[in-house]
């Protein structure tokens, strides 16, 4: 026997998955798909592909010695296509601090590729290391061969979401911002080259060096906190497999 669905049990199981927490929103969090450091030099020969640290921000006496930090998230590869998303929300670990200071600290959306490779920098990691093939560095999105438009990284000049950054401990940014970035990115995953992490860079040391993907203790590593919508196939699948009772027509 056929059974077929009139349009009385499908606006029920319809009303039923809009009850359904499960259906409704879905949460999910992300550790980055690479990390790495951009070390202001004018031969690009530094990174930090596979540091434990991430820095941003001026390292030293030096007005010149910039630190800025990329990372960027696999969102396509983790929420279904055509998700809407309600909220996201960025937590770094501050693992060392120039100072304790709080100054902000911004996100602000890359605009081409750039690579992790294996080079790691020695002692505290905040000299960088010897860059890699496929690296990216202050000229380089791609070690050795490939460069950025501008040295130092191209990004967007308006920030996804800023947060004060003091000592030691975890920092969140959260927003508008930051929500549309990754939606953008679900629905264009051609476009998603992550985040570059920067602070002001014309005053004294403010430098942050920050659990990077690498860190040893998972619960330190950079976490995408993301809640979404699923998709309409995902909802699709939902109402398929819901409970419902149906009758015999009778004929």
């Amino acid at each position: 026997m056929k059974i077929r669905r009139s349009r009385c049990a499908v606006g029920a199981l319809a009303a039923a998955a809009a009850a359904a927490p499960g259906l409704a929103q879905t949460s999910i969090d992300l550790e980055p798909a690479k990390d790495n450091t951009l070390y202001n030099d004018a031969t690009g020969a530094l990174s930090n592909g596979a540091g434990t640290r991430l820095f941003a921000g001026v390292a030293g006496l030096n007005a010149e010695a910039f630190r800025r930090g990329l990372l960027a998230f696999d969102v396509a590869g983790a929420i279904p296509a055509g998700s809407v998303i309600s909220s996201a929300t960025l937590t770094m670990t501050v693992v060392q601090a120039a100072d304790n200071a709080a100054v902000d600290f911004t996100l602000h959306r890359v605009e081409q590729d750039w690579g992790e490779a294996g080079s790691i920098a020695s002692a505290g990691q905040g000299g960088g290391g010897q860059a890699l093939d496929g690296d990216a560095t202050w000229l380089h999105t791609f070690s050795s061969g490939s460069f950025w438009a501008s040295p130092g990284g191209d990004f967007d000049p308006v920030a996804d979401a800023s947060t004060a950054v003091g000592g030691q401990g975890e920092y969140t940014w959260s927003g508008s911002g930051l929500t549309s970035a990754v939606q953008d990115w679900l629905d264009n995953p051609g476009t998603n080259f992550g985040w570059l992490l920067r602070t002001v860079e014309d005053s004294g040391t403010n430098a942050r060096a920050f659990a990077s993907r690498e860190f040893g203790s998972a619960a330190f590593r950079p976490n995408l906190a993301i809640t979404y919508v699923p998709g309409p196939g995902v909802l699709a699948i939902g109402l398929l497999s819901a409970p419902f009772s149906t009758r015999r027509r009778r004929r």
